[in-house]
């Protein structure tokens, strides 16, 4: 099944809560031709222990910027296609499989990057807030499927690029604070369109515990306006470490 490979880049800075469930869960792909690499930021934690155990291919990296993290992991990767996925995330079995097969039936390239279908994960999560946080994800996928379609795709978490399409498009831009991910993907989308498939990436609840259901749902889409109003993605916004 399939010839590609999978770079999976995972920038981590102390996230020893979260980063043992995503790599046991990319153990458990039904496709096997992957690579690890983790760009930690000098963990004091038991970040780079849980790597390790996992047998990643690790890079350190100063502490505070995620664009350039993510160029640490570009510059390194070999797969055919690379994987950006945040630490707190995990995924269904079936996931890379899905993935490749996308990517390997568009013999014309006209695909630069997909995304899995996202849901949040219910562990530890009250009744209540798992009402409100399925209508905010169902508000954010509406967003994505929409933007998808133009040149401001909204992808993040867990997004598969085309290495070649990351060639033409370039690194991430550095010198921004906070949404390098919408910046990056803007650029990538020139080289191929962007889909969403029905395998899933599972979402951390820890955003919303720590700033509220609302706040980070406002953050979201006020990235997205910025990008499709003002071709900025960070006007007025803060970074989240």
């Amino acid at each position: 099944m399939g010839k590609s490979r999978i770079s999976v880049v995972i920038p981590t800075l102390n996230e020893e809560k979260y980063l043992g469930a995503l790599l046991e869960s990319i153990k458990k792909q039904t496709y096997k031709r992957y690579e690890i690499i983790v760009i930690d930021s000098h963990s004091t934690d038991k970040t780079v222990g849980i790597a390790k155990k996992y047998h990643s291919r690790k890079f350190y990296f100063k502490r505070g910027n995620i664009a350039a993290a993510k160029n640490v992991g570009i510059k390194n990767a070999k797969g055919d296609i690379i994987a950006f996925i945040d630490a707190d995330m995990t995924l269904s079995n079936g996931v890379f499989a899905s993935i490749v097969r996308e990517f390997e039936k568009d013999k014309e390239e006209r695909i630069a990057a997909i995304e899995p279908k996202q849901e949040l994960s219910l562990a530890g999560i009250s009744r209540k807030n798992i009402r409100i946080f399925t209508f905010v994800t169902w508000l954010i996928r509406l967003n994505k499927s929409i933007t998808f379609a133009t040149g401001q795709p909204a992808a993040t978490g867990c997004v598969f690029c085309r290495a070649t399409s990351i060639k033409r498009a370039g690194m991430f831009n550095v010198h921004l604070k906070v949404s390098e991910d919408r910046e990056y993907y803007s650029r990538l989308r020139k080289h191929g369109k962007f889909i969403i498939i029905n395998d899933v990436a599972f979402v951390s609840f820890r955003r919303q515990e720590k700033e509220g259901l609302i706040r980070p749902a406002l953050k979201y889409y006020a990235g997205d306006l910025s990008a499709l109003l003002f071709k900025k993605v960070d006007r007025g916004m803060k970074p989240e470490r």
